[in-house]
């Protein structure tokens, strides 16, 4: 197969657009890898028990937020009331279930849920699709580097 000079290019400039369409999600899920990663290793874990919803007005619409709050007895014996910095709308909790959180020892009211889709879910996903862009680009700028070395 002949690449004429203006087919390289293009096939070169669509290479580096779908690099940049895989580094979009890429760079995010490595830092969201990270700070799960910190969070895991430096947060402690704790057993925390559904206590209620606390209306916030603090976000980013100005319209109260029902958000729920967990109870749980931090290392140094004094019990915590704090709530997740992100939690699905669509998640929703009973009075009285526990669940496994990790919180911040330098302040503790700071939660995190402690299971598999809360803490790499979103950061694996953004990998993958990343990934998907990543490979179509090598693909691309492999096929087009060796179809013109072929002229």
């Amino acid at each position: 197969m002949h690449l004429s000079s203006s087919d390289f290019h293009a096939g070169i400039a669509v290479g580096f657009a779908f690099l940049l369409f895989g580094t979009a999600p890429g760079l995010p899920a490595l830092f969201l890898f990270r700070r799960s990663y910190r969070r895991v290793r430096h947060w402690k874990a704790a057993s925390a028990t559904m206590v209620g919803y606390k209306v916030h007005s603090d976000s980013p619409d100005d319209r109260p937020v029902s958000v729920p709050e967990f109870q749980f007895i931090a290392d140094d014996g004094q019990a915590v009331t704090g709530y997740p910095a992100f939690c699905p709308k669509n998640r929703r909790f009973r009075d009285g279930v526990s669940v496994k959180v990790l919180y911040n020892p330098d302040d503790p009211k700071k939660i995190q849920f402690r299971t598999f889709n809360d803490l790499w879910g979103l950061p694996i996903f953004l990998g993958i699709f990343g990934s998907v862009f990543w490979g179509i680009s090598l693909f691309l700028f492999i096929h087009v580097i060796i179809s013109g070395l072929k002229n």
